[in-house]
């Protein structure tokens, strides 16, 4: 019976550790608002960010309140 035991317990050991493993993903948000010189918002802007490193870019458009948001980027 104590055999079972220690094996129910490190097979839950093992899969709580393997899912929080699984679940590091190194992501970041890049986000902002784009006005012109007078300070007024930009509506329907491109914004490109770019990883310099890797070369990867990705184009975000600003809403109706000039804001954009670039979620999930990739470290670098």
């Amino acid at each position: 019976m104590q055999k079972i035991a220690a094996l129910v317990v490190i097979l839950l050991v093992s899969m709580l550790w393997t899912s929080n493993a699984s679940a590091q993903v190194a992501t970041g948000t890049i986000s902002g608002t784009v006005t012109d010189n007078t300070g007024a918002v930009l509506p329907g802007v491109s914004v490109v960010i770019l990883n310099q490193d890797t070369g990867i870019s990705r184009t975000v458009l600003t809403n109706e309140t000039g804001h954009y948001s670039g979620p999930t980027l990739g470290v670098g």
